[in-house]
């Protein structure tokens, strides 16, 4: 059994929103397709048609609950409600690794938490079309 050279450790990861650099301020970010697959059978015991819809995209990210929401993550995201955005998203930086750039439709994230912890937000957004997804280049 050989080594899989194709897996990464998501660490020293990039989000980049509307260009402003947001590493520091995630614990979770994953872009999620959902494609439907839509089936008929037919009279015809052998008869089936099969075929698969548009995939459409998430972006699901966890983020630090900041003590000054001015200038964070999730204040960016709430100011930016419903304004398509643009980001670049890098899960381990490095020349050759993947990046994926796209335009969502940022919505309000959670405020407050637990005490006596460090809290975090969940956040699910919609992917407007295709993410862009592109080989990360050397700078």
């Amino acid at each position: 059994m050989g080594v899989f050279p194709g897996g990464f450790l998501l660490k020293d990861g990039s989000l980049m929103i509307d260009d402003v650099e947001y590493a520091n301020q995630w614990t979770k970010a994953r872009l999620v397709p959902d494609t439907p697959t839509a089936s008929l059978r037919t009279a015809d015991p052998t008869g089936t048609i099969v075929d698969n819809d548009s995939t459409v995209w998430t972006f699901q990210i966890t983020g630090v609950m900041s003590k000054t929401q001015t200038g964070s993550l999730a204040d960016a995201l709430t100011q930016a409600s419903g304004t398509p955005t643009t980001a670049t998203f890098t899960p381990a930086n490095g020349t050759g690794n993947t990046s994926a750039t796209f335009t969502f439709i940022p919505k309000p994230v959670d405020f407050g938490g637990d005490q006596g912890s460090f809290n975090t937000w969940d956040a699910e957004f919609q992917v407007a079309g295709e993410p862009d997804f592109a080989p990360v280049s050397a700078t």
